[in-house]
């Protein structure tokens, strides 16, 4: 009964997943996950391809070592609707017992750090460094679609946050624009849509 009771109320382990961003990044995100690891069970896991899901099962496995009888992923993306966020959650689905992927312990998945007031605190204090906004026209500017449909869901929620964020600033007009995955074969057609879209913008439409 008195291990029982510990397996409740110890804090559950934690790993922080968030989008491939390239080495330089990488070692941002790193270095902000450290200072928070600091005396908690956390592992950092970057989302790139089918190879996250092995990260993911070394995480679990280190937080279980680690005393971990469940797991809490905090998912460190600004849109829900980001592929690399779901290719997470499906590699994260429960699974029968006798297949791999099999997760040894309970795991739960937070909001994503873009539906949260911090990031829209974060983004404010990027537009407080704009010299004179009143009347400016500002575009906030993402990557890591794979498709048009994807690009207009992750345009809706970055459009979302960047709107309350801009409040009270005085812009003329705020506006989201998602740019497509660097690894996609039809990257260059995608990306012509997404400059096009952004010469719209720029001419106020």
């Amino acid at each position: 009964a008195k291990e029982t009771q510990r397996s409740e109320f110890d804090p559950p382990g934690l790993i922080v997943v968030a989008p491939d961003r390239g080495f330089l990044g990488n070692e941002e995100t790193a270095e902000a996950f450290d200072s928070f690891a600091k005396d908690r069970n956390a592992q950092l896991v970057f989302a790139t391809d089918e190879r996250t899901k092995k990260t993911l099962d070394r995480a679990v496995q280190s937080l279980v070592k680690g005393g971990a009888s469940q797991a809490v992923v905090l998912p460190l993306f600004l849109s829900p609707s980001d592929p690399r966020f779901a290719m997470v959650r499906a590699f994260l689905a429960p699974s029968p017992a006798a297949e791999p992927g099999h997760w040894p312990v309970p795991i739960s998945v937070g909001g994503t750090f873009g539906e949260s007031y911090l990031a829209v605190e974060v983004l404010a204090d990027r537009f407080r460094e704009i010299h004179n906004p009143g009347g400016r026209r500002v575009v906030v500017v993402g990557y890591g679609a794979n498709d048009a449909e994807s690009r207009r869901q992750m345009e809706t929620d970055w459009q979302r946050m960047a709107s309350k964020a801009a409040e009270g600033f005085g812009f003329e007009s705020v506006h989201a624009l998602i740019w497509h995955d660097l690894s996609l074969p039809e990257y260059d057609q995608l990306a012509s849509d997404a400059q096009r879209s952004l010469q719209g913008i720029a001419q106020g439409g």
